[in-house]
């Protein structure tokens, strides 16, 4: 799959719009298709001839009209498919079966194949196909369904009584898959038997290694890789960013409160912010000084070349944030700001926070710290209504999600269901632009195929087109 990204494609996508592109990347030409109940009830669009994807979301991101949003489809880690949904997908659209590339191995996330972007009307593009590029960087691997598959050549696992385990660099077991399940469950956390009140976390730069998702020496991991290396990164990104139109969207991560539970436990610290705040606020400020240092080196090599830089650090349960707000101030508000401000000091692209989760009490102080964009926009959450979210930030903050229910996806909802779904939340989170459609988050296996092609569909083709079971494939040679 992956040779064929250096080939050209063109044709038509499964809606009709004429598309071409090279290194594989497509560049769709499309009018309006914007339906015209909804474009009633968003804008009123203008008719820009032939868009490209950056531009769609450039113009999304500041607030400008757009012929219609632009939508993600695995750009980010919170935009993908796991590999056993992809395989669902590739069959349901008529695809000939090939090994999926699952690129993030614990999330069990899949590579889009440009041709597969393109029929779902992708505008985005990650930064891991910078560096994911050649055959020699995967080994062969099995998905937990027992289908064949590829994962980056750096990741180490080893099976045991039909477990998978993810190990770091030493061979120490950090997470694990268990016989069927469709991703990693952590297992391992650096910090579990040591006494916070009294360490002096000297060592953290070490034990982040220990964490799931940088454990191998990538990157987007907190490994120091070496100058060589970030040159190899640096042009890998510049070739990237001339042989592609779409966005490309780079996933940095500089979680505080997130990787504080990596590296206790979640009720560990959690508990440890009541009883130890002394404790906490060292450890955060080591973890500041840890990722600015990163942060510098990863956007002097690829930062001109991004349109959007994600970071990471999941605030929101289903029903309220995991904190108060004025926890969030004390800890981590001044340090999200030293984060993003030395990001818009070093580059002119967008800070998109991952915050999964009912996040509504805290957006003010987030806003205020310097995020440009929330996602994924869990509109199941309490407080994460459209409505009330456009109401009070539009203009403000551009919401990437917030146009599906999660349950959507799933049976016994139809594909019809999803589309009206779909079509008014997105009517209320576009007007005055700012959005970007994706999924909820990560897409399950046990999502319907059908029901993610009706979601990413529903913006784009009129509301009686089927898709055709397209029968060209991805090459190999």
């Amino acid at each position: 799959m992956l040779s064929r990204i250096g080939s050209r494609v063109s044709g038509r996508n499964l809606s009709g719009n004429r598309y071409q592109g090279g290194d594989g990347y497509a560049h769709l030409q499309q009018g309006l298709i914007f339906p015209l109940s909804v474009r009633q009830s968003v804008i009123s669009f203008s008719l820009m001839d032939e868009m490209t994807s950056r531009d769609r979301v450039k113009a999304a991101l500041n607030f400008a009209p757009v012929e219609r949003p632009p939508q993600d489809v695995g750009g980010q880690r919170a935009a993908g498919m796991t590999g056993m949904a992809y395989n669902r997908l590739k069959r349901y659209l008529g695809y000939p079966s090939s090994p999926v590339y699952i690129y993030d191995v614990p999330q069990q996330l899949a590579l889009i194949e440009p041709e597969i972007n393109a029929v779902l009307s992708g505008d985005t593009l990650g930064l891991e196909r910078a560096y994911l590029h050649k055959d020699y960087t995967w080994q062969d691997w099995v998905l937990a369904d027992g289908a064949p598959c590829k994962i980056p050549a750096y990741q180490k696992v080893t099976e045991v009584a039909g477990d998978w385990y993810l190990l770091a660099q030493d061979g120490s077991r950090l997470a694990v898959r268990r016989r069927g399940a469709p991703y990693f469950q952590q297992i391992y956390f650096p910090l579990a038997e040591r006494d916070l009140q009294t360490d002096s976390f000297a060592d953290i730069d070490e034990q982040c290694q220990y964490v799931v998702g940088a454990e191998a020496p990538t990157p987007n991991g907190s490994w120091q890789i070496t100058d060589m290396e970030w040159q190899k990164f640096a042009a890998q990104a510049r070739h990237l960013r001339a042989t592609t139109a779409k966005a490309i969207v780079g996933q940095f991560g500089g979680s505080l409160f997130t990787l504080g539970q990596m590296l206790c436990g979640t009720e560990r610290y959690l508990t440890a912010l009541v009883q130890y705040p002394q404790a906490i606020e060292r450890l955060t400020e080591y973890l500041l000084e840890m990722h600015l240092t990163h942060l510098e080196q990863w956007l002097k090599a690829v930062g001109q070349y991004l349109d959007v830089i994600v970071f990471e650090d999941d605030l929101g349960g289903q029903t309220a944030p995991f904190i108060a707000p004025a926890t969030y101030r004390r800890f981590f508000k001044d340090r999200h700001a030293k984060l993003w401000q030395r990001t818009h000091d070093l580059t002119a692209a967008k800070i998109m926070l991952h915050t999964c989760g009912a996040v509504a009490p805290l957006l003010d102080d987030l806003l205020e710290a310097g995020m440009d964009v929330l996602n994924p926009v869990q509109i199941d959450c309490v407080g994460m209504e459209p409505a009330e979210l456009k109401r009070r930030y539009g203009g403000r903050l551009v919401f990437w999600g917030g146009a599906c229910h999660p349950l959507y996806l799933l049976p016994p909802h139809s594909p019809q269901e999803v589309t009206a779904h779909a079509r008014r939340n997105a009517a209320l989170m576009q007007a005055g632009g700012g959005f970007v459609l994706q999924a909820p988050h990560n897409i399950l296996p046990d999502a319907a195929p059908e029901n993610v092609v009706a979601l990413f569909k529903a913006l784009s083709i009129p509301t009686n087109a089927e898709p055709r079971r397209a029968g060209f494939g991805i090459s190999s040679g």
